[in-house]
């Protein structure tokens, strides 16, 4: 079996007389969150739904965990955990009873034990005896993960988990499945149209137009050459200060405490660095990445909706 815990080989899938899926491959790697990005009408959604098993294949394969979803369709469906909409919750019961009343339903068993510790993973601790009605969005949000994480699936996927949570929750959300990528060793697909988040969560993209896979970014590892633009993210002391300063050279955000600065060259980044020190503002660490928007607008030509 291969050591990639999903691969879609040569997928395509006709409805009507559009072609929506064209050929489409990919493979995922264990440990790593993987946005899953493209234009309305790309085929992220039918991709995901065929993936599950919602959907057929008409041409091509996808592996779970080795096995195939045309010919080991229970053992593939028994390596995956999904939230391809709102999670399916029974809010008059209590987070636990949820959590024990799905597990009573998975192939393996889960006991006690393996609830308690992805409980933690998530951090609802505090609630999960509390009925479900009373839980915010995001905390149902973890619930459906910790749901879909029950039997130790090898992939996770999530279509939109971010839509309808307020900054906090997404901040949450992001920090809760990059800890389930790490300790759990699972592989996470991300649909999403939030780029700036995908670009805070994934550790690569995915970039499909029209059915395929135009490209894979890796968001943490682009070439940057020194007339290349990027953006700059800023741990500086007196914020507010510093982002009016720093607005001749870009467009400026403040973000979970650090200046965001877009567009600039790597070349400017020493002589603007040397300008904060000369204003008396200090300079914590300075980091900088080519966006993950640039690249998608390079890609599919449409901008982010």
């Amino acid at each position: 079996m291969s050591d990639s815990p999903l691969i879609v080989e040569n997928v395509s899938k006709t409805l009507g007389r559009t072609k929506i899926i064209d050929n489409m491959s990919f493979s995922v790697e264990p440990g790593k969150i993987y946005g899953f990005l493209g234009p309305n009408g790309s085929g992220k959604t039918t991709t995901i739904r065929m993936i599950v098993s919602l959907i057929s294949l008409d041409e091509g394969d996808v592996k779970i965990g080795g096995f195939s979803i045309r010919t080991d369709r229970e053992e593939a469906l028994a390596q995956i955990g999904a939230i391809v909409e709102n999670p399916d919750l029974y809010d008059y019961l209590s987070g636990r009873k949820n959590l024990i009343h799905f597990a009573k339903m998975t192939r393996d068993k889960v006991d006690a034990s393996r609830i308690d510790e992805i409980v933690k993973m998530v951090e609802l601790d505090h609630a999960i005896d509390k009925k479900v009605r009373t839980y915010s969005l995001g905390m149902k949000q973890r619930l459906g993960i910790a749901l879909s994480m029950l039997h130790k699936p090898k992939v996770l996927i999530l279509d939109e988990p971010t839509n309808g949570l307020d900054p906090k929750g997404i901040r949450e959300l992001r920090e809760y499945l990059k800890n389930l990528a790490q300790k759990e060793n699972v592989a996470i697909l991300v649909s999403s149209h939030l780029l700036s988040e995908v670009e805070l969560m994934c550790d690569r993209a995915i970039v499909i137009k029209k059915g395929q896979v135009v490209n894979e970014v890796a968001i943490n590892e682009s070439d940057r050459g020194g007339e290349q633009e990027v953006t700059v993210v800023f741990e500086l002391s007196e914020m507010e200060r510093a982002s009016d300063f720093l607005a001749q050279y870009g467009n400026v955000r403040i973000e979970d405490h650090r200046c965001i600065v877009e567009s600039i060259t790597v070349n400017q980044i020493p002589i603007i660095v040397a300008a904060l020190v000369q204003e008396n503002i200090e300079v914590y660490h300075v980091s900088s990445k080519k966006s993950l928007e640039d690249t998608y607008h390079l890609l599919t030509g449409k901008d982010v909706k």
